[in-house]
């Protein structure tokens, strides 16, 4: 799958995930799971950092050598070859991130 199909794919999940999110829920169960890195998944149940690696996996992108389950924001963090897509407030990015997803999910 080419970047811009994945671009695509990916908003138009997310499109869907936040039209069905009271399906969604925090994994607070899986928490002591990632401390003593033993892989779990309870369906629809995420941490942030697992949530965003599962639909990243989805769409054929593999970033770290362990189950989603048991990715941490430090794990993105330490990512090598990252740049800084958006700085500014909160508001303003959840506008963008919005108008975004609803453009991508129109095509």
């Amino acid at each position: 799958m080419e970047k811009k199909e994945q671009k695509k794919s990916i908003a138009r999940q997310l499109l869907q995930c936040y039209k069905q999110r009271k399906r969604y829920h925090y994994c607070i169960i899986g928490l002591p799971f990632i401390l003593f890195q033993i892989p779990f998944y309870q369906k629809n149940h995420y941490t942030c950092s697992s949530f965003v690696t599962n639909i990243l996996e989805q769409n054929g992108i593999s970033l770290f050598q362990k189950h989603f389950s048991l990715v941490t924001p430090r794990d993105f963090y330490e990512l090598e070859q990252t740049e800084t897509i958006f700085e500014g407030s909160l508001h303003d990015f959840n506008r963008k991130v919005y108008l975004m997803i609803g453009a991508a999910y129109e095509s």
